[in-house]
C-alpha cells in the first residue's frame, strides 16, 4: 500500500534511481534505525565470548544516541510539515533562511523546527509554511542536487579523459618531426623514455586544431614511471 503524500512531498527520486519516500516514512526509518542500534547495544552486553568491547559499545552508544535524536527532528519536522504548522519568514537572528548561506533553498528538521518555535506568537503576515515556500520555491532535495552535481563532475572527468584518449590517438597517428616517431609509434625523448606527444605532432593534428587547450594538456606517462 502506498503511504500517503505530505503537502511537501513533490520531488519524485525515482527519476535519480531512488525509491522515493515521503517525509513520514523517512522518520519512521530513522525510528527503525534507532531500535536496531539499541538492540545492537543489547547484543554486545550479552556477548558471550570474552572480548574487550568496551571501544566498540562506546561507539554504538554515541551512534544510537545519534539515530534517536535524529529520529525524533526528523519525526517532529515532518508533522510540522504535514500538519502546516506556521514558520517564520525569519530566524531568531533576522537571517533569511531560504537562501543557501543557512543551507537553503531546503532546511534541515531542526531548522524546520527553529522556525515553527519563532514563529509563535507572530503575526500571520509574518509566517509561512514550509509546504507553501517549497511550492513556491520547488527545490531539489538536498541529497538528490549532490547526487545529480556528482554525477556531473563524474560525467565531466569521464568525457575529459575520453577527449585526451581520442587526441593522443589522432596526435599519434602522425610522424613526428621532433623525434621521428613513425605513425602509431610514441615519442621519445633525449633519453629514451616515452614522452610526448611533440608539438610538431600537434600542429598537424585536426582534432588538436578543433581543441587546443584540451590538445595542449595531452600526455603520455612513459609506464615505467607509473608505480614509483
Amino acid at each position: 500500500m502506498a503511504a500517503e503524500h505530505g503537502p511537501a512531498d513533490i520531488y519524485d527520486t525515482s527519476g535519480d534511481g531512488i525509491e522515493p519516500k515521503t517525509a513520514a516514512e523517512v522518520a519512521a526509518a530513522g525510528h527503525r534505525a534507532a531500535e536496531a542500534a539499541a538492540d545492537f547495544l543489547q547484543a554486545l552486553t550479552g556477548c558471550m565470548t570474552p572480548m574487550n568491547l568496551r571501544p566498540v559499545y562506546r561507539d554504538v552508544e554515541y551512534a544510537t544516541q545519534m539515530l534517536e535524536r535524529t529520529a525524533r527532528a526528523l519525526s517532529e519536522a515532518a508533522q510540522s510539515i504535514n500538519s502546516g504548522v506556521p514558520l517564520a519568514l525569519k530566524f531568531g537572528d533576522g537571517e533569511e533562511p531560504w537562501t543557501e548561506a543557512r543551507g537553503g533553498p531546503v532546511l534541515s528538521p531542526l531548522q524546520i523546527l527553529s522556525l515553527a518555535k519563532t514563529a509563535g506568537g507572530l503575526a500571520p503576515e509574518e509566517t509561512t509554511t514550509y509546504s507553501a515556500a517549497i511550492q513556491e520555491l520547488k527545490p531539489l532535495p538536498a541529497l538528490i542536487a549532490d547526487k545529480q552535481k556528482m554525477e556531473a563532475r563524474e560525467q565531466s572527468r569521464a568525457e575529459g579523459q575520453e577527449l585526451h584518449d581520442e587526441l593522443l590517438a589522432d596526435m599519434e597517428s602522425r610522424s613526428c618531426a621532433s623525434c621521428g616517431a613513425a605513425p602509431g609509434d610514441p615519442c621519445t625523448a633525449a633519453s629514451g623514455n616515452l614522452t610526448g606527444p611533440h608539438a610538431a605532432r600537434r600542429h598537424t593534428s585536426p582534432l588538436a586544431a578543433g581543441h587546443p587547450e584540451a590538445a595542449a594538456g595531452v600526455r603520455r606517462v612513459d609506464p615505467k614511471f607509473l608505480h614509483r
